[in-house]
């Protein structure tokens, strides 16, 4: 039984410690499939405040950045570009929205590396109206056929791509991933050429380097000062190169690890998750290995004949020692065979759950090999070399005359381990509690507005261009009772911002902080329920509001340094080129995730960027009520596919990398509390058999099975209670600085610790019970005649 308890504590513990590795391992490969990825860069654009303070920094930078880089860096051996999109795929009857667009340059292949099924890697995306597709999308559209040189229409303009190349899907290890690769001269045909070329306030263009080898990152980047000064000139007197922009060099693969820019490619994970996980992962194994020293240790008193007798007839001590380390190193490779075949089974499971397929280089299997190997040496050397100190060092004469005295120290650090074990386990049992309240509180707080009930869709041209038409005939279905168009909506990101000025002190002065728009029409504010503190909601009554009229957050009258509310009321102010005056200032409202702060806003009425159409809902005859949205807007926009979603959803969506690290957590420190309570478990029985026949004894004199269940439990509940007071500080301190990650979170309450502490001592209580009540209800004199 006591084998079969170290084997199953060392085989869940290992099993856990491979997941997490091959999860690290995954999270450290990302972008290295690339040959060129040491030198590979990706350069990013940070917008300052008067006083240097950064703005915003976007992960991508203008069109017209990269001619001129290339132009002036000989450093550079080769650059690209490309550009996300999310657009309607048409082949046939079949029609998809699809999110997972790019457009990239006829160069893109030559830094990125993916694998070519079909079509010439040199010229995929020379010409103008080509597409290079994965094999997925090639399944998708075309069946069993051959998609090369076959049209996919793209679009509510239906423009026709010829499908010039189909490459294997791109890598799940990338800081991007695409579907669709459009080639980047087709883009010119939607734009003015002047204007295309010279865009300098649209940073949607992700741009690479290539540099050559041996040069400095560092050293390219310290140049870029000048070349902004250069490039960006004066205008209107005032400076706008390098005292209001930085460029800045970031290694590809770093980008997925350590980039949380504004507008990223795709949300990227945190290099301190691999910090935690791999903390997690040493625990789990030291309370393993724990578990096997504690219980061996405990065992080596029924073993002191053995010893004794090995030593009279001869025996050295590094001969037991050797002896009792190779059974160790026996239970731990039992222990990882098993692992292996769990981490074998479970793999399919855990890749679900981590939306990821694992699928190892030659390279990263060696790695992995390695790594399991060092990991099996680890832990022989963790669990099995106490023990065998402990054990080997016995005297013989002391043995065979029966005056072996109880070792304290080995007794005194048996407490401390398990000590250690518990105090691991609560603290985790905390983090799940607090990350758990935390997930709870961004999905229940208030946030300034209405989510509920909102419908949301994305627009196009035919829709635009029919706005008051199509609103109208919506708004004609009683279960809708009001309808926005707007640049943005709550769940997405503040990327917007223009130039500014505000009445201050009596006169118009520069903005020193961020202030970013929302283009809107006269209904956003009581489509998404918000509240106005001050003045007024745009209104049609007011012709002029559509002309000149702002209206501001209250974050944004707090940074502009207004006494109240009502003081900023009717405060001159320019922005993107308008003049107008402030009518309103609505309360605060958190448009993006509970983790930023509220950003100072201002809404104004313009029929530019009109992105999202959303729409209020009654909730009643929901079904009936998307049926009638369908029917109009297809009315309106047939090529385009009706693709909605509620708002609540997307903002809930906003926080899935925190619930799946909430279930991670729950995970782990389930099984570390199992594994800690399987040792619990086999020192309660070893106690428990140590002592029966005073057990016996005790019955016989009247014990009852309640005193003798509190004798047996007593001493390791002592040990659990202690765990608890040192892991409350550890645990506050952690999760303390964790939540700083948010800008709005809980505080942390002591009724957290408090219920962490009482599952930690009912766990412990039923794990020692069940072996004090078996040894309680025993006959006492089946007791008295052990020997």
């Amino acid at each position: 039984m006591f084998s079969l308890i170290n084997i199953l504590g060392l085989t869940v513990g290992l099993a856990s410690v491979i997941f997490i590795f091959i999860w690290i391992q995954n999270e450290l490969s990302y972008d290295k499939y690339n040959l060129n990825a040491d030198r590979t860069y990706r350069v990013d654009r940070e917008f300052l405040n008067p006083d240097g303070s950064t703005n915003i920094h976007l992960a991508s930078v203008a069109l017209p950045f990269a001619p001129l880089l290339e132009k002036n860096f000989p450093e550079i051996e080769k650059l690209t570009r490309f550009m996300q999109d999310n657009d309607v795929m048409r082949y046939g009857e079949k029609k998809f929205t699809e999110d997972k667009i790019i457009w990239g340059e006829d160069n893109f292949f030559e830094i990125f590396n993916y694998k070519f099924l079909k079509g010439d890697v040199h010229t995929a995306l020379k010409n103008p109206n080509t597409v290079v597709i994965t094999e997925d999308v090639a399944k998708k559209y075309f069946d069993n056929k051959d998609a090369l040189n076959q049209t996919i229409y793209y679009g509510n303009s239906q423009v026709p791509l010829k499908v010039t190349g189909v490459i294997a899907n791109v890598p799940g290890n990338s800081h991007y991933h695409f579907n669709f690769l459009i080639s980047f001269i087709t883009l010119q045909q939607f734009y003015d050429k002047d204007d295309y070329l010279n865009n300098w306030g649209g940073n949607n263009y992700f741009t690479y380097l290539l540099l050559k080898k041996n040069t400095s990152p560092q050293t390219l980047e310290s140049k870029f000062p000048a070349f902004l000064d250069k490039i960006l000139p004066a205008q209107d007197e005032a400076p706008i190169g390098s005292k209001w922009n930085k460029l800045h060099l970031q290694k590809i693969t770093d980008i997925h690890l350590h980039s949380h820019l504004m507008g990223e490619a795709e949300p990227n994970s945190d290099i301190k998750y691999i910090y935690i996980f791999a903390c997690i992962a040493f625990f789990i194994l030291l309370i393993a290995c724990i578990n096997y020293m504690n219980l061996t240790t405990a065992l080596a008193l029924s073993r002191l004949k053995e010893v004794g007798v090995r030593k009279v007839i001869g025996a050295e001590r590094k001969q037991l020692f050797f002896q009792f380390f190779t059974e160790s190193a026996l239970i731990t490779v039992i222990g990882l065979i098993l692992a292996l075949g769990t981490v074998y089974l479970m793999l399919p499971v855990f890749e679900k759950f981590n939306d990821t397929v694992y699928s190892f280089s030659p390279q990263q299997s060696a790695l992995l090999g390695a790594g399991i190997l060092v990991l099996l040496l680890c832990t022989i050397f963790l669990a099995g070399s106490y023990p065998s100190i402990y054990i080997s060092g016995f005297k013989p004469i002391a043995i065979l005359k029966g005056k072996l005295q109880k070792n304290t120290f080995n007794f005194s650090l048996r407490k401390a381990l398990v000590v250690f074990q518990f105090t691991i386990s609560i603290a985790l049992i905390v983090a799940v509690l607090i990350i758990s309240k935390q997930l709870n509180y961004m999905q229940t707080a208030n946030l300034g507005f209405d989510k509920n009930w909102v419908l949301t869709l994305p627009v196009n041209d035919s829709i635009t261009n029919h706005v008051e038409t199509v609103k109208s005939i919506l708004l004609r279905n009683s279960n809708i009772k009001s309808a926005s168009f707007s640049s943005r909506i709550p769940s997405g990101q503040l990327l917007d911002e223009q130039d500014a000025k505000l009445e201050m002190n009596g006169s118009m002065q520069q903005i020193s902080f961020r202030f970013s728009c929302i283009f809107t029409d006269f209904d956003y504010m009581k489509t998404f329920g918000m509240k106005i503190a001050a003045g007024r909601d745009f209104s049609k009554d007011f012709p002029t509001d559509s002309i000149n009229s702002f209206i501001v957050n209250e974050a944004a009258v707090q940074a502009a340094g207004y006494k109240s509310d009502e003081d900023a009321i009717n405060k001159r102010i320019e922005y993107g080129g308008r003049e107008g005056r402030i009518i309103g200032v609505v309360k605060d409202f958190n448009f993006e995730s509970l983790e930023k702060p509220i950003t100072p806003l201002v809404f104004y009425i313009t029929n530019f960027a009109r992105r999202v159409f959303s729409m209020r809902l009654t909730g009643n005859n929901l079904q009936p009520t998307i049926d009638y949205i369908k029917n109009v807007w297809q009315q309106f926009a047939p090529n385009m596919d009706f693709s909605y979603s509620f708002l609540d959803e997307r903002l809930y969506n906003l926080y899935k990398a925190e619930r799946k690290l909430n279930t991670t957590y729950l995970l782990f420190a389930a099984i570390a509390i199992f594994i800690a309570c399987l040792g619990l478990f086999g020192l309660a029985t070893f106690t428990a058999e140590q002592r029966t026949k005073e057990i016996g004894i005790r019955k016989v004199l009247g014990a009852s099975v309640a005193a003798i269940t509190s004798l047996l439990s007593k001493d390791f509940l002592k040990l659990v209670i202690i765990a608890i007071f040192i892991a409350t500080p550890i645990a506050w301190l952690a999760m303390d600085k964790w939540l700083q990650n948010f800008a709005f979170h809980i505080n942390i309450s002591w009724v957290t610790f408090l219920l962490a502490g009482v599952a930690a001592v009912l766990i412990a209580l039923i794990t020692v019970s069940f072996q004090a009540i078996r040894a309680a209800i025993a006959n006492p004199v089946e007791s008295l005649r052990t020997e």
